[in-house]
């Protein structure tokens, strides 16, 4: 990318003439602003956990906010909401004094999973963590999926794309193969029939971050466990397993130190996953980003050394991206070594970061073609969380700069204004950059108005709420 480079300042006023300017002649700007919206609005409270459904319509998250309109959570107690990705239609699916926590969306948005220890149904008087679905669009139609006793250690539930089927964890004896309590894979229908064990290790097995493939037929997981017979050594690996409990698990990497956890898959199989074990040309100690087919082949390591710390990876449905955070970045480009959100292919091309708050920026989820990451942070990224508050946010990665500093812009010749009167630039693809004087071409004080102009189009004026 070429950026044109103010060497003096561009002062406000040059930019709001250069504003009037775009007007008076009817100029067009095909460049683009890099948008965060800020999906959740509290003073206090957090909200977090944030998953989006295939097709980038519907968020949801949990939450001990009180977001719904000021009545719906006034306890504090952690709640799951749902809320339209562009801000809109945003409902609190449960209420209830006992917490609610872990949502997963179906990939069709139509239900949500969760964990909960409320009595939502009438059917968990005893106030064990359950798994239950509800209406992605207004908490109807609840179902307890589960019925255990206290203490069953119900976890991490995934959805099919069609709602059908969930993965999760547990410690409970649920089908009468795990009496020593180990933290085994379960797969069961949304009615609650159907129930398999998916693992079985010894005592003191634990599985863990499963991940169900789009279609309900196969789950990805991390354990330390010897299920297939080839990990002896006890470290933290891959696994793959068929949902209908119908063969075994396979690893899918075998390392001798480090710890290999948090898989997603795609459709097509392609897992990423985050490691720190010596992996591809990925050296032992470092938190990285990999990517592998179903089979464990074509490994590749994403991120690297000089990325910092980096985890919490998902991947696009389509397999054509993956998600993350990491403390440094694929570019190296976060000097101030928070969390941040960053976006690559999954062939290790075209990375960006997409976040640049200062403060954390963690947890993205993504879309089934790439186009939209729901994430939650703690950083002022649209202009309404001054106060610093942990909030779900969205973005569409194609708004992200093309020269990975995260910063506004983006695209093929892009107008970027460094901040309002702080500086413009202009880039194209040429990877040059030159540097032009504001006094020798005040053209520049016109480009930075289109910028201004562009970014506030995109955005939302500080205080405003999408959802009122």
């Amino acid at each position: 990318m070429r950026c044109l480079r103010l060497t003096n300042p561009v002062s406000a006023p040059a930019c709001r003439i250069g504003l009037g300017l775009l007007f008076a002649g009817g100029l067009l700007l095909t460049g683009t602003a890099q948008a965060q919206q800020q999906l959740t609005f509290a003073p206090a409270g957090q909200s977090t956990t944030a998953d989006i459904d295939a097709a980038g319509a519907r968020v949801v998250f949990q939450s001990t906010a009180n977001l719904d309109d000021g009545v719906g959570n006034a306890d504090g107690s952690s709640e799951i909401f749902a809320v339209d990705a562009d801000g809109a239609n945003l409902v609190q699916l449960t209420q209830s004094a006992l917490a609610s926590t872990q949502p997963a969306i179906a990939g069709d948005g139509s239900r949500v999973a969760f964990v909960s220890s409320a009595d939502l149904t009438g059917g968990n008087a005893d106030g064990g963590p359950e798994i239950f679905l509800v209406d992605a669009s207004d908490g109807g139609n609840p179902v307890q999926v589960t019925d255990t006793a206290p203490g069953s250690g119900i976890a991490q539930p995934d959805l099919s794309a069609d709602a059908s089927r969930i993965a999760f964890t547990a410690t409970a004896n649920l089908t009468g193969e795990n009496g020593d309590a180990s933290r085994e894979l379960f797969a069961v229908d949304a009615d609650g029939e159907n129930l398999v064990q998916l693992t079985t290790g010894p005592a003191g097995t634990a599985v863990g971050f499963a991940r169900l493939q789009s279609d309900g037929s196969q789950v990805v997981f991390s354990s330390a466990a010897n299920f297939a017979g080839s990990n002896g050594n006890g470290n933290s690996e891959i696994f793959l397993v068929d949902a209908d409990g119908s063969e075994s698990s396979v690893q899918l990497t075998d390392t001798v130190a480090g710890a290999s956890i948090r898989p997603d898959i795609a459709d097509n199989g392609r897992i990423a996953f985050e490691s720190t074990a010596a992996l591809d040309d990925n050296p032992q100690g470092t938190s990285a980003v990999f990517v592998m087919d179903a089979d464990g082949d074509n490994l590749q390591a994403l991120t690297g050394p000089d990325e910092g710390s980096a985890g919490f990876v998902r991947i696009a449905g389509d397999g054509s991206r993956v998600v993350f955070q990491a403390t440094a970045g694929v570019s190296g480009d976060n000097p101030d070594g928070g969390p941040e959100v960053f976006i690559i292919d999954a062939d290790g091309g075209d990375p960006d970061r997409l976040t640049s708050g200062g403060l954390a920026s963690e947890q993205p989820a993504i879309t089934g073609d790439a186009g939209q990451v729901a994430f939650q942070s703690a950083a002022n990224l649209a202009g309404n969380n001054a106060e610093g508050n942990v909030e779900i946010f969205i973005i569409d990665p194609a708004d992200a700069d093309d020269d990975d500093d995260g910063g506004n812009g983006g695209g093929d010749d892009s107008f970027v204004c460094d901040s309002l009167g702080s500086g413009c630039s202009f880039c194209d693809d040429d990877d040059q950059t030159a540097a032009i004087d504001r006094d020798v071409d005040p053209l520049f004080a016109l480009l930075c108005g289109i910028a201004v102009w562009r970014i506030r189009a995109r955005g939302r004026p500080a205080g405003e709420k999408p959802h009122d």
